[in-house]
């Protein structure tokens, strides 16, 4: 979640995502083809646009009957292309961070909607849900798309970047609140999340940086400065070159009045 306050402005105007599941064609002549060559196939169909397709699970609203039998066809011919609901959620969700990734966000919000519709208990589709509604300004949806996601999402390594991302959030949420107390609190929670990703993958850089910052903005200084310089050890990732300089400069400043 670390470019997701600077990319709200940029995507807040997001309209018009379109998915698979509501105009895919069954044509007869697709009968000769192998299981994956269908999956294949079924995800380069054309796209429909559609209002409540913008949103994380379609909106959860009721479909109609055209719609429900489209996304049926669309489950039976991933599974059976993908071995399993399983295996066709991980794929699709895999084709999500990739387009995430390239900021296609119209993109990723549609394979994660498809992961989900394959297998909603995929937690990485709920990651995905959740950093989109993030992207839209809408906090504390995306803070309970991402804890679903925490729930879900095996623990390994990888989560730590989960964590990250629920940690970020927090300290986001936090960050307009008075008065100061009640904004403490929040924080604190944000520096929870922050620990377990810590716990889950002790190496990452962005751990460090991100944690470096709320320490910062709860006038930790000593703690941002140590918790900046881990990150730099690290490699650096996402340890902003403004932010670094501030907090050596409050460092330093620190140091003088003593």
């Amino acid at each position: 979640m670390s470019e997701r306050k600077s990319a709200a402005g940029r995507v807040a105007g997001i309209v018009a995502v379109v998915l698979l599941t509501g105009s895919l064609v069954w044509m007869g002549n697709r009968r000769g083809l192998s299981r994956q060559q269908r999956f294949t196939q079924a995800l380069k169909e054309p796209w429909t646009a559609n209002p409540k397709y913008l949103l994380p699970m379609f909106g959860s609203g009721k479909k109609t009957e055209d719609e429900a039998q489209s996304d049926r066809r669309f489950v039976e011919i991933a599974v059976k292309g993908s071995g399993s609901s399983e295996l066709a959620a991980i794929e699709l969700s895999r084709m999500g961070w990739d387009a995430y990734r390239k900021k296609d966000y119209k993109l990723a919000m549609s394979r994660f909607n498809q992961a989900w519709l394959v297998d909603p208990n995929q937690g990485e589709a709920y990651w995905g849900f959740g950093l989109m509604t993030g992207l839209d300004e809408k906090i504390d949806d995306s803070i309970g798309l991402l804890r679903k996601a925490a729930e879900l999402v095996p623990q390994s390594p990888k989560k730590a970047r989960l964590f990250c991302d629920l940690a970020y959030a927090y300290s986001v949420k936090g960050d307009p609140v008075e008065p100061a107390a009640e904004r403490e609190k929040i924080y604190v929670q944000a520096a929870k999340y922050y620990e377990a990703a810590e716990v889950s993958d002790p190496n990452l850089a962005l751990t460090q940086s991100h944690w470096a910052m709320l320490l910062f903005k709860r006038e930790k200084f000593k703690e941002s400065w140590e918790r900046a310089s881990r990150a730099r050890t690290l490699g650096g990732e996402g340890l902003d070159p403004d932010f670094a300089k501030a907090v050596e400069a409050q460092m330093k400043k620190s140091l003088a009045q003593k």
